[in-house]
């Protein structure tokens, strides 16, 4: 929908900020120890339209806040509907629940308890109450309460803290990121995930047993879903595509949840059950400092430890996010975003759920520094929504407002200091609306500030450029510092569920993560989630600044060539989660590999290895698996070998290539006992389909072990192959019925043995 805005200029305020904002601004800073602020330059909506908004001048008086409750425990939208049923009844309450977009059953409001202790004695607590306990997690217990006994509850105490739930969003078909990734390569050669059971963790899977048997596959577990799956919510079956056309033969479990007490659950559950591959493309509104700790983050930490190899979504939100120090020019006690601007705009369309929050830089748990956030309708000036919860020393620097817009309007924020010692830095993030003034650094949501090794946080470039990031993906760094997201994967993918080209977000660029971590499991069965996520990294095309930046993380998804013949890996690695595996790029390979030269990304071996093919272990190493193993022997985990061979990341061919009939390495040759190499000349692919078959044929007297294919120009943009095998004799591979979106070069590898 295209939105717009009147643009409003007051002539006064450019005046004063003419002539008072060096000065002012100078001042500003200098109290508040930090350098200069944002860009306040004004933003675009999704559709392009400059908001281009000027507020009242800065020594324009307030309209003034209203006399709000504010509870120790309680958090400010449930004291303010208790207050309401207090001074107004049960149906004044109601209002203002719906009025929050908090859930509502009758006159019972969902909510969560924050234990001081443990959780059974919030629950027995309720439960002597009369009060309906749903369910229960670690800590936190979720329940619904009548609005009329939310004060009665909060004063329990066993509570520590009494809250809505931690608001969760969806980061706003075969996919065509299936080719680009690399996965069409590995799944023609056998790797498709076979296996591996994947979990996807959502908000919602409506019209899935649709898709069962042609989108999705046959059968899929629903056992631990925390709520009804089709619900209403498209987003987690368009996930579900994907994760099915990456790895298609992965058994799929899928769990439907709202909040932080469900999402805990369902994990704990898809952990019972043997999953390996967790997905959740869901990101939720603050609730810790954005250091990789709170609630969240600790569920997806739990999961790691457990064996599971994570992957979510970065979130939307790099236009939808401001960061800045404390700034009252004049002394009002509201917040300047420039000398002239108290307010900070957003646009929202009748019926759409605008939820901000606010932290700022307190100790989370014992913030001294109380401010609160306000929310205005710009037609009529009217304050329409306010989070003004107590900080006293013992609470977290927090602000949530969520409303339901009534109607189509520009709304804006203030913040206003209540009581404060000293100026603070600042974050708001917006869920589903881009704001006026912003910063896209530091724009992660939760859990996109995950720390663990074993953890992939994932941003979005579309499929058909994939070199340029998506100017909503959300960008690092954290608050404590740390490089995120991780790595991109492709977006603006089609499938059923979002039609021809549709799933646009960082929601898709994870469920590619997924699917492909689904098909390094199934290679490489022993892989820790570290071990998954080093491999990923190792293979990855670098984008943005060389190395890993806050904008693209380590680069795109790129699954690179696939695994050469090998046995059940054993992994060289401790169990740990915590070990760290690194993949090397190694030199220009010749023809003929020698145990002392790995192909690319081909972590390297140690004399020492054992006899038995059981490597010997060391923090830093990877598992070379090889069919026949000696003390110095090693396979080529990347057999492409040509003479002047470039490295994975760059598969720009050169014209030193390898001549079309490629030299066999010899029988026997040192490293290999008795395998070779085989690789054919580049060819080239015009775009639109190619039939026929190509061929790579085996040194007379050896058969084809396994085989396949890497594309290098445009890394299989928009492809199809419709098959690739051996050949009838068994002494060649074949691959036939290639299409490709974008004009392509094609190179056929195999690996020989002896045979009879």
């Amino acid at each position: 929908m295209l939105r717009t805005a009147p643009l409003r200029v007051v002539v006064s305020a450019l005046l004063l900020l003419a002539l008072l904002a060096p000065v002012a601004w100078t001042a500003g800073n200098a109290a508040s120890g930090s350098g200069p602020l944002w860009d306040t330059s004004p933003a675009s909506t999704a559709s392009g339209v400059q908001l281009a908004k000027a507020s009242r001048p800065a020594g324009t008086p307030a309209p003034p806040p209203p006399d709000e409750p504010k509870h120790p425990k309680l958090e400010s939208r449930l004291a303010k509907a208790a207050d309401a049923h207090r001074k107004g009844g049960a149906a004044r309450a109601r209002d203002v629940v719906r009025q929050s977009g908090l859930e509502l059953q009758g006159d019972r409001v969902t909510v969560i308890a924050e234990a001081v202790d443990n959780a059974d004695a919030v629950a027995g607590a309720a439960r002597g109450r009369g009060l309906s306990v749903a369910r229960t997690y670690r800590n936190l217990v979720q329940l619904t309460v009548p609005i009329a006994d939310l004060e009665a509850l909060a004063n329990q105490p066993s509570v520590r803290r009494l809250r809505p739930p931690i608001f969760s969003f969806e980061s706003e078909i075969t996919s065509e990121g299936v080719g680009p990734i690399g996965a069409s390569t590995w799944q023609t050669s056998g790797f498709d995930g076979t296996g591996v059971k994947v979990g996807i963790v959502d908000r919602g899977f409506q019209g899935y047993t649709s898709l069962l048997g042609t989108e999705l596959p046959a059968s899929v577990d629903t056992s631990c879903t925390q709520r009804p799956m089709e619900n209403g919510i498209l987003h987690g079956k368009g996930i579900a595509e994907i994760v099915h056309d990456v790895a298609p033969g992965a058994q799929l479990y899928l769990a439907a949840m709202s909040t932080e007490v469900e999402f805990g659950n369902a994990v704990d559950c898809l952990v019972s059950k043997g999953v390996k591959v967790i997905n959740q493309s869901v990101g939720w509104i603050y609730e810790a400092p954005g250091d990789g700790t709170g609630v969240i983050d600790g569920i997806i930490d739990n999961a790691v430890a457990a064996g599971v190899f994570w992957a979510n979504s970065a979130g939307n939100t790099a236009q939808r996010h401001w960061r800045g120090t404390w700034a009252d020019v004049n002394g009002n006690n509201w917040h300047d975003w420039t000398p002239v601007d108290e307010e900070d705009h957003l646009y929202a369309d009748a019926g759409d759920q605008i939820v901000v929050g606010l932290r700022w830089d307190d100790p989370w748990g014992a913030s001294c520094n109380d401010y609160d956030l306000y929310l205005y309708r710009w037609s009529n000036n009217a304050l329409v929504a306010s989070s003004t919860n107590l900080q006293s020393c013992s609470q977290n620097p927090l602000e949530t407002i969520s409303y339901v817009a009534p109607v189509t309007d520009d709304y804006y924020l203030r913040i206003r200091r209540v009581n404060a010692t000293r100026a603070p830095v600042l974050e708001l993030i917006s869920i589903y609306h881009d704001l006026n003034f912003r910063s896209t650094s530091r724009s992660l949501p939760q859990p996109s500030d995950n720390a663990s090794d074993g953890a992939m946080i994932v941003g979005a470039v579309s499929w058909s450029n994939l070199t340029t990031l998506e100017d909503f993906s959300a960008q690092g760094p954290t608050t404590d510092g740390r490089t995120k997201p991780d790595i991109v994967g492709p977006d603006r993918t089609s499938g059923v569920t979002y039609g021809p080209g549709g799933f646009t977000g960082t929601s898709a660029g994870s469920a590619h993560v997924a699917g492909a971590a689904a098909l390094v499991k199934q290679a490489y069965p022993s892989y820790t989630p570290a071990q998954i996520r080093a491999f990923l990294e190792g293979r990855a095309v670098d984008l943005g600044a060389a190395g890993k930046d806050n904008q693209y993380g380590i680069g795109r998804l790129n699954l690179g060539a696939v695994p050469g013949p090998q046995v059940t890996p054993t992994s060289t690695q401790s169990a740990s989660s915590t070990a760290t595996p690194t993949f090397t790029p190694s030199p220009a390979i010749t023809s003929t590999p020698t145990a002392t030269q790995p192909p690319v990304n081909t972590p390297t071996s140690t004399a020492t290895q054992a006899a038995t093919g059981t490597p010997t272990a060391t923090p830093s190493q990877l598992p070379v698996y090889t069919p026949t193993p000696t003390a110095t022997q090693l396979l080529a985990d990347t057999p492409t070998p040509t003479a002047t061979q470039l490295p994975a990341n760059t598969p720009t061919p050169t014209s030193t290539q390898a001549p079309s009939t490629p030299t066999p390495t010899a029988t026997g040759a040192p490293g290999l006992n008795g395998y070779e190499l085989r690789s054919s000349d580049v060819i080239s692919i015009s775009s639109g389909s190619t039939n026929g078959s190509y061929a790579l044929a085996c040194s007379p007297g050896k058969k084809v072990l396994a085989g396949g294919y890497e594309f290098l120009a445009n890394a299989g943009v928009g492809v199809r192959i419709s098959w690739s095998r051996p050949s009838d004799a068994g002494d060649a591979w074949m691959v036939g019925w290639i299409r490709v979106q974008d004009p392509d070069q094609i190179k056929i590898w195999a690996v020989c043995a002896n045979g009879s």
